[in-house]
């Protein structure tokens, strides 16, 4: 038996949770039923999750998510070794950023900035973030961006 959830912006479907119920019949009308659930593959709000800022103050650069404040709020940190790609640790609107499919796993909740920091570095984030399909395509818009406006040419 499987679950779906039809997108009406994009008329697409998502297979929410797939669910298999296994019944064994036994004398005098006993039944024991085993059931295997198994989750979605959607990119879940998570602490470890590591996001992208789509605008404001920090618009480009990536963070991790440290504590989940409520259904609409995080709390995020990105630590990087380039200065101009660090993210001050605050409170940021989900709506503000995109969920990347990168996490650090087994990164403790409200955890400090040393912590954070060190779980980033061990999980090599950034050398994902730059190896992945994402980043080498939004890199490559950019570039036609900026020959482009060279050019005088817009479109």
């Amino acid at each position: 038996m499987e679950f779906e959830i039809r997108d009406p912006l994009s008329n697409q479907q998502h297979q929410v949770f797939t669910t298999s119920i296994t019944l064994t019949f036994l004398p005098d009308k006993y039944v024991m039923a085993e059931v295997d659930i198994s989750a979605s593959k959607w990119r879940l709000v998570e602490v470890g999750r590591v996001v992208l800022f789509t605008h404001g103050k920090f618009k480009d650069r990536l963070a991790t998510i440290v504590e989940i404040i409520d259904h609409k709020r995080a709390l995020v940190d990105g630590p990087s070794k380039n200065p101009d790609l660090v993210v001050d640790r605050h409170a940021t609107a989900l709506g503000n950023v995109i969920l990347t499919p990168i996490v650090i796993e087994k990164l403790p909740r409200a955890a400090g900035r040393g912590a954070v920091a060190k779980a980033w570095e061990k999980a090599e984030v950034e050398q994902k973030w730059d190896q992945s399909a994402w980043a080498k395509r939004r890199a490559l818009r950019e570039k036609r961006r900026g020959c482009q406006i060279l050019n005088g040419s817009r479109s």
